[in-house]
């Protein structure tokens, strides 16, 4: 969206529009991969992709489920009716908020909690109003110039667990190297913001990591029954270039028990995990 490969609208018009659904048009040749969490600025109020998406190139007014993210606003700015892609994703408490709970007012809760702690509350209720803050705009920047270049030159990562002291934020893998690389820029931004919102002063504990992975991602996101996990399966194309997933650390991908989190396959491909 913001390469303008996508155009965004309101479904509906005037009040007759719907709050948790937007339509996508892919006027390019590429394939267009929307993850849970991004954030949509503009028309009737700012919204957040609700799940992980594929948009085949040429696919028009496809139905995007989302959420709204600024509570108090119901009309366009200066009579402009365009969504804007921002590149950057919502708090990992937002996410799993609308990943887990898909409940309107539990992710205003959490939208709410996250401007608040960062002084950033506004008339509209808006997410975005943290950016307009200046302590956590310098914040941000620090940690963006420290991270944005980590893995530009490296192949065989596919993957982060997000840490703040000795707390887990959370996880993100996907089924290619450039997939990674194409959604980390915004994966950052949102767990910069959970740093900063949540952050945890304690020195970084590396046994935690390890804690983590043998504890949570080998014995419940590749363990053998995935029937409690929110999974979605689309039909995406099979010249899409997504890679396999690199087994190097990880192994196979299976099924998983873990309710806090998101699985986006297609059929036994897994092209993103998300530990929420």
């Amino acid at each position: 969206m913001k390469d303008k490969k996508a155009t965004i609208t309101e479904q509906g018009n005037g009040e007759s529009a719907s709050v948790n659904n937007l339509s996508i048009s892919n006027k390019s040749k590429d394939t267009v991969f929307l993850m849970a969490g991004d954030i949509i600025t503009g028309g009737k109020q700012d919204r957040i992709v609700a799940e992980d998406m594929v948009i085949n190139p040429g696919d028009k007014n496809v139905s995007i489920p989302v959420f709204c993210v600024e509570p108090h606003r119901w009309t366009t700015r200066g009579g402009d009716n365009q969504f804007r892609g921002s590149g950057k994703s919502v708090s990992n408490k937002v996410r799993g908020a609308a990943v887990i709970s898909k409940d309107q007012t539990t992710v205003w809760g959490k939208v709410a909690e996250v401007t608040t702690k960062n002084d950033a509350t506004t008339s509209s209720g808006t997410y975005n109003a943290i950016d307009e803050n200046k302590e956590y705009a310098k914040d941000r920047g620090e940690y963006e110039t420290f991270f944005k270049d980590k893995f530009s030159t490296t192949q065989d990562i596919i993957g982060v667990i997000a840490m703040s002291g000795d707390t887990v934020l959370g996880c993100d893998i996907f089924g290619s190297s450039n997939l990674f690389k194409s959604q980390y820029p915004s994966l950052v931004y949102a767990y910069i913001t959970d740093a900063i919102t949540y952050g945890d002063e304690k020195p970084f504990n590396p046994t935690k990591v390890n804690d983590y992975y043998k504890n949570r991602l080998t014995k419940r996101y590749f363990a053998k029954d995935d029937d409690e996990i929110p999974m979605i399966e689309r039909g995406i194309p099979d010249s899409i270039n997504l890679g396999e997933f690199n087994n190097r650390g990880i192994g196979n991908p299976k099924k998983s028990k873990n309710k806090n989190g998101l699985k986006f396959k297609k059929g036994e491909k897994i092209l993103h995990y998300s530990d929420l």
